[in-house]
């Protein structure tokens, strides 16, 4: 049984990106690892630069076409490693990625998921920095992991029944807004992955804006039901008052082999809520 499953999404990807992408991967220094790469319908020469390859940790995953979100559960429905490490057929992964991220997550058993700052380079070169132990509240004012820059623990997600959404186009970032409520985060504070930007992934369009805005309200929906304090809420996140009200007030979730509670924080005052299984759902 591999330690870590790596999977990348493929359609149609630009040939030499994507050579680039996997070698990344084969040339990783910790090497206990399968690599799925997630096919949704690409053409035959995607497939026969799969097969030239030619290493006995890829599994090439043939799907129909049916979208990123989709392909990636498959993905991860078919990943057998301890980890699921995220990657994309147009980045380029650090040699010491897996490493780092294997270390951490060993040594810190309390943590699901770990990501890192990434380098952007192709349009325009810079270096993006992300929180190194993100909450609730920092999801609410964006997402703050680079998607093909984590790793998680696969049980974890299988445990709270975690997978992409189908009908959204930030499927990673509304992904995160669920398993927030479950899981602990946490950030790497050096680069391991450097992000192409290009002409496709540069589109900010108006639907993009809509999707984000619907993780955002259900996120507020999970904390209440009343609207002045979804109104509340809101202001702070725009204001950027967040950090002073997660002062006060904090939501964490803590579990056992059998429970699982929501803890609650009001200036001091804890208040423990049961959770159902699945961070699917909203609390009892």
């Amino acid at each position: 049984m591999p330690k870590i499953s790596v999977v990348i999404p493929v359609y149609n990807p630009n040939k030499e990106w994507f050579k680039q992408a996997v070698e990344s991967i084969l040339k990783q220094t910790y090497s206990d690892f399968e690599l799925i790469i997630a096919d949704d319908g690409s053409n035959k020469d995607i497939e026969a630069l799969i097969r030239s390859f030619n290493d006995s940790r890829i599994k090439h995953l043939k799907l129909p076409h049916r979208g990123i979100a989709s392909t990636l559960n498959s993905g991860f429905d078919a990943a057998k490693g301890t980890y699921i490490a995220r990657m994309d057929a147009d980045d380029i992964a650090l040699p010491d990625r897996f490493k780092i991220q294997v270390k951490f997550l060993d040594e810190n058993p309390e943590y699901s998921i770990v990501g890192s700052n990434i380098k952007v380079f192709g349009n325009y070169s810079d270096v993006c920095k992300y929180p190194q132990n993100p909450k609730y509240f920092d999801f609410l004012r964006g997402c703050c992991m680079a998607h093909p820059s984590v790793m998680l623990r696969r049980e974890d997600f299988d445990k709270y029944n975690l997978r992409y959404r189908t009908d959204i186009l930030c499927e990673d970032y509304e992904l995160w807004s669920r398993a927030i409520r479950v899981l602990k985060f946490h950030n790497i504070p050096k680069v391991l992955l450097k992000y192409r930007i290009h002409g496709k992934n540069l589109s900010l369009n108006n639907s993009m804006k809509k999707s984000d805005y619907i993780v955002r309200s259900n996120m507020i929906n999970y904390l209440t039901n009343d609207e002045k304090e979804k109104q509340f809420i809101d202001d702070l996140i725009k204001l950027r008052k967040y950090n002073l009200w997660q002062t006060i007030f904090s939501l964490r979730n803590e579990k056992t082999s059998t429970k699982s509670h929501k803890i609650i924080c009001i200036f001091g005052i804890k208040f423990k809520i049961k959770v159902r299984n699945t961070a699917t759902e909203t609390i009892e």
